[in-house]
């Protein structure tokens, strides 16, 4: 009988454990590649819903000849009394619904009487507000889709901010009578009370039982978006579909990983920006930088270079070292960090405002996935110029300048007083307080 060595048993296993190994390694490959092509393909289709979406602020007229020029057919506006504004046109056996979002002081007005109603009504049971707007062309758009049945299978439909929701809330209506496969919203605020957003996520579409409404959703977020952050989740309201997160350090995350990303890049964090160094992305970024497939892909997937230690790192550390030789040099610290700790709260709320604000802009969501924007761009602008569209009417600017005004007169004025106050009436009685023991 012959006797295996021990040599040989632990060669053999060495081989099997090389053989898992090299299997591992493959499987593991093969499904970084399913992802990345499954990304390719949201990409694919936020980059249509984004132009659309862009093309529905326009004119009509420019629209319906941009959208002419690039193969879509029965154009059709739509526009309701109450400021509800998008398209719908048909390309490749699909039909495509737009909504546009606020876009003049009539709409400004709109939103704060209408829309800042946080109120649950309709049925199913959603914001008021978004049910409203989305009511007001209903009718239309149920029409057109009847008109246009034989020339379409399915439905997408786009949205940017108030756009956004009002697409969750048709799309739940829609979807019992037509095959929605996509829907695509850009900063879109919540729209679903309570169970309703259950009943948009475990719709089962038309064309595949085993799909849902909520798995065709893709809810875009740019950066520190404050839009997309309301109405409160405390209020009874939610978010549907699945969360793509554009982060500050230019990368687009899906899914779990958008999650924990737009966690991260909380309220505090312009604060802390104030003394980092901005990433290019974030301060100078333009259409070719964030067009690479490079960059429309997770941190993990893409490792970037470790920034150089910031201002606020550097002081920080000073300080540190510092206290280890002058223990009582925290004392004045304090009271400095007392004494302008209104000025730099206050500073830190309006940088937030300012910087969710110009995140909320649709160029700045564009600015992510579209590497010929500024072609895009210029196509509108000729047509415009050969249509030879008129100007808005001098009370319609006068009085957006007159609103621009104020809003400026209100910062301007408003943000030193409340600092003072807060100075006077906060920071200086505690600081005599500290003093005084």
């Amino acid at each position: 009988m012959e006797i295996i060595s021990a040599k040989y048993l632990l060669d053999q296993k060495k081989k099997r454990e090389e053989e898992l190994k090299k299997k591992a390694a493959e499987k593991q490959k093969e499904l970084e590649e399913q992802q990345k092509k499954l990304h390719q393909e949201k990409i694919s289709k936020i980059r249509e819903g984004l132009r659309l979406s862009y093309i529905a602020y326009s004119h009509s007229k420019v629209a319906e000849k941009y959208l002419a020029d690039h193969n879509f057919t029965d154009f059709f506006p739509l526009n309701s009394w109450v400021g509800t504004q998008g398209l719908c046109c048909v390309r490749d056996q699909k039909a495509y619904i737009a909504f546009r979002g606020t876009d003049s002081w009539p709409d400004i007005l709109r939103d704060a009487t209408v829309d800042l109603l946080f109120i649950p009504w309709y049925r199913p049971i959603v914001h008021f507000g978004f049910g409203h707007s989305w009511r007001s062309v209903r009718k239309e758009v149920q029409n057109w889709l009847n008109e246009n049945k034989d020339k379409f299978s399915s439905i997408a439909i786009f949205g940017h901010s108030l756009g956004g929701a009002i697409a969750h809330v048709a799309a739940l209506e829609l979807a019992p009578e037509y095959d929605i496969t996509e829907v695509v919203t850009f900063g879109a605020p919540r729209s679903s009370f309570l169970s309703t957003a259950d009943s948009y996520e475990n719709f089962q579409l038309k064309s595949d039982p085993k799909k849902t409404l909520g798995s065709v959703t893709l809810r875009v977020v740019n950066k520190l978006d404050l839009v997309s952050k309301v109405p409160y989740s405390w209020q009874g309201f939610n978010h549907v579909g699945k969360l793509v997160y554009l982060s500050a350090d230019g990368h687009v995350y899906f899914e779990d990983e958008a999650k924990n990303k737009q966690s991260d890049e909380g309220f505090l964090e312009p604060i802390y920006q104030l003394f980092m160094q901005e990433n290019n992305a974030l301060k100078y970024g333009s259409f070719s930088d964030l067009g690479s497939y490079s960059s429309l892909t997770s941190k993990s997937a893409f490792e970037t270079k470790p920034a150089k230690p910031s201002f606020g790192e550097r002081l920080l550390h000073w300080y540190n070292q510092a206290e280890k030789y002058i223990p009582f040099i925290k004392f004045p610290v304090q009271g400095i960090f007392i004494m302008i700790a209104p000025f730099i709260l206050l500073a830190g709320v309006l940088l937030y405002l300012m910087r969710s604000s110009y995140s909320h802009l649709k160029n700045n969501y564009a600015n992510y996935f579209s590497d010929e924007t500024t072609k895009f761009e210029d196509d509108l602008g000729n047509i415009t110029n050969d249509l030879k569209i008129p100007d808005p009417p001098l009370f319609v600017t006068i009085t957006g300048w007159f609103f621009k005004g104020a809003i400026a007169l209100v910062l301007i004025l408003g943000i030193p007083y409340l600092c003072y106050w807060l100075f006077t009436r906060w920071t200086w009685p505690i600081l005599l307080k500290w003093l005084q023991g």
